[in-house]
């Protein structure tokens, strides 16, 4: 179900609940213009419907066309049969900086899948991560001593169980994977999304996409070729990828080399890897992470202190444990560990120290020193 806000020139004229008859459509809305004399086309000035930002995205549509009342009904028939999950993956897909059309969003609407509502939940009036925290808290979801309750960041213990649960925070409250249904939940996993605008279009591509889905959305946009196309929005499955990867000089292609690459990293740990080489490697174009995403072998996390760091270095040398034994007492194993870190350039990131095997970092740059 969805309501209409219906303007007229400047002015509101009324509002329409969705689904309704055909005939009842139309005529509701010659009433609706009768009534207030309205002599200019009507159109939408928002939308209140089950997802934050349709009414954006469905913004002066205008009700003048039989075809658009029919979409429009269609639409919020089709939201009324998608349930938590269905909601959900819509959601991620109209989260978005580009304004997509109404066919464009009937068209991935009428696409999603049935999924098992057993796998979701939802919990109404809780719309953000403070909320969620405190509703986690007070439900026995997040063990709390009473007495620790009022020093909990809520935010955080929200934010961490959201993104841990695919998440997302819906016009009534928060939809999401229900715990212990993680790996129950089929879904085709795309670790990137692209928006995608012609003059005329705009749609959605999930990758890594085969050749026969890059023709149809090719048909769909009206091109023969992406070039013949703007990027509008790229998005990630790993929301940390947001920062770290630049938007300069994407192509679809590379962006679909990269999804390719993505969908092989899968455990978090390799995730983890990728993200420290971008925070050093510091890209400033597109297909330079791409590059790295394709390398990522030539890097490796280093999990080690920097007194494990020389002994390890020492037993790839060959060095044996009684010589490692018989000069404990006359080696600080921190310092050489530190000194063989800064040789071999491993970097400290947000993600944990790296380093490059190929050829190491280059020392970080120190600034000017203050007199």
């Amino acid at each position: 179900m969805m309501t209409l806000h219906i303007f007229s020139g400047e002015r509101a004229v009324g509002q329409l609940t969705l689904p309704l008859p055909p005939d009842d459509f139309k005529q509701k809305l010659d009433d609706i213009r009768g009534k207030n004399q309205a002599v200019k086309p009507l159109y939408v000035f928002n939308v209140d419907g089950p997802i934050p930002g349709l009414g954006w995205h469905l913004e002066f549509t205008k009700l003048e066309q039989d075809a658009a009342l029919q979409k429009l009904n269609q639409l919020a028939e089709t939201l009324g049969h998608l349930g938590t999950g269905g909601l959900l993956q819509l959601n991620k897909v109209l989260h978005t900086d580009y304004r997509q059309d109404l066919d464009a969003i009937l068209r991935t609407a009428s696409s999603i899948r049935k999924v098992n509502p057993n796998s979701y939940e939802f919990i109404p009036d809780v719309t953000t991560d403070q909320a969620l925290g405190k509703w986690l808290v007070e439900h026995g979801q997040f063990k709390a001593e009473d007495y620790l309750r009022p020093h909990l960041n809520y935010d955080s213990i929200g934010f961490e169980y959201r993104h841990a649960h695919n998440g997302a925070f819906l016009t009534g409250g928060y939809a999401g994977v229900r715990p212990g249904a993680v790996e129950q939940v089929v879904e085709e996993k795309y670790p990137l999304r692209l928006t995608l605008a012609s003059l005329d279009s705009a749609d959605v591509l999930r990758l890594p996409a085969s050749e026969e889905d890059l023709t149809y959305i090719q048909d769909e946009l009206g091109i023969d070729d992406f070039s013949r196309s703007v990027i509008a929005n790229i998005e990630y499955e790993e929301s940390r990828l947001t920062q770290l990867i630049p938007k300069t000089g994407a192509t679809v292609e590379d962006a679909n080399e990269l999804a390719r690459c993505l969908q092989g990293i899968e455990k978090d740990k390799e995730m983890k890897k990728y993200c420290a080489a971008l925070e050093v490697e510091e890209p400033s174009t597109f297909s330079e992470a791409v590059n790295i995403a394709m390398d990522l072998e030539d890097y490796e996390l280093v999990d080690s202190s920097e007194r494990e760091y020389a002994l390890d270095s020492l037993r790839r040398m060959g060095v044996g444990e009684e010589i490692r034994e018989a000069i404990e007492d006359y080696i600080d194993f921190e310092r050489m560990g530190r000194d063989m870190m800064e040789e071999d350039g491993v970097r400290q990131t947000g993600f944990g120290q790296i380093l490059r095997l190929s050829k190491p970092f280059p020392k970080p740059e120190i600034g000017p020193s203050m007199c």
